[in-house]
């Protein structure tokens, strides 16, 4: 979990906009697709990621990416049967909730 802080919205905003655009690029290069969220974040972006290794074989990543005021946050997890994207987009709103009052001052 990444949490990055912006004093300017705006630059928040520029820094999601690059973020995303990584995701989606990561997703569709693993056969996937992101699907936008609307009830986590002022704007937020979910998908599955592969990461490949030669040690380990491939592993699956559950990423949730939002936007709250003067924060962007980036949640990636390893898939495993107690965390799915389910798991994962549900922490996020969580997260969200205890962040908002924190970077929406």
């Amino acid at each position: 979990v990444t949490i990055l802080l912006y004093a300017a919205v705006a630059d928040g905003t520029q820094a999601f906009k690059r973020l995303t655009t990584s995701v989606r690029d990561d997703a569709v290069s693993a056969g996937n697709t992101a699907q936008r969220l609307s009830d986590v974040g002022e704007d937020a972006l979910t998908a599955c990621l592969t990461l490949a290794s030669s040690t380990y074989g491939t592993s699956y990543l559950a990423a949730v990416v939002f936007a709250r005021c003067h924060a962007v946050v980036d949640i990636r997890m390893f898939e495993r049967p107690d965390v799915t994207r389910d798991t994962v987009m549900a922490y996020a709103k969580r997260l969200d909730q205890r962040l908002s009052a924190v970077v929406c001052q």
